[in-house]
């Protein structure tokens, strides 16, 4: 189930129609015809005050990520974040060069593109994007996330910062 099935589900349900495809109608499925998607896609575009603009793709055993601020590292140190103590203790450890390579994972910067295999690799720790034998897999994940975002993503433009209330 993906969350843009919600609206279609409820239609449904409602015994409405979904809208035919076309720019701005739904892309959804209502969720309880059980129909198999062959991709399921993904988009983050904010992390709190940071601007992440992320778009992703799976299949069955797959999942592609597209970072459009690449070198960023996977944890933003968001205002929220630093008011945690296990954050700060973390980023303490991790500053302190006290961390093993999969732990430093979260803090190191991210490439343009990420590619799991999730069936062998199902926490995301060996981005496959920079290996030559899986190429033509990172190519088809590209191709059909362009596709797809051509389609359907309105999250293309650029995000006004966020506003902060002031309370006295």
């Amino acid at each position: 189930i993906s969350f843009v099935d919600l609206g279609p589900q409820i239609l449904a349900w409602a015994g409405v129609r979904v809208p035919e495809t076309s720019p701005g109608a739904m892309h959804g499925r209502p969720f309880l015809e059980r129909t198999r998607r062959d991709y399921v896609y993904a988009a983050r575009d904010r992390i709190d005050e940071f601007p992440d603009r992320q778009r992703a793709v799976r299949d069955h055993r797959y999942k592609y990520i597209h970072n459009d601020y690449p070198g960023m590292p996977g944890v933003m140190r968001t205002e929220f974040r630093q008011n945690l103590s296990i954050m700060r203790s973390l980023a303490a450890e991790f500053e302190a060069g006290r961390m093993n390579k999969v732990q430093r994972l979260w803090f190191e910067p991210r490439g343009v593109e990420e590619l799991y295999d999730l069936k062998r690799d199902p926490d995301e720790l060996t981005n496959l994007a920079i290996e030559p034998n899986h190429a033509k897999r990172l190519e088809q994940f590209r191709d059909d996330t362009i596709t797809e975002l051509k389609r359907t993503d309105a999250g293309l433009v650029d995000q006004l910062p966020p506003v902060r209330l002031i309370t006295n």
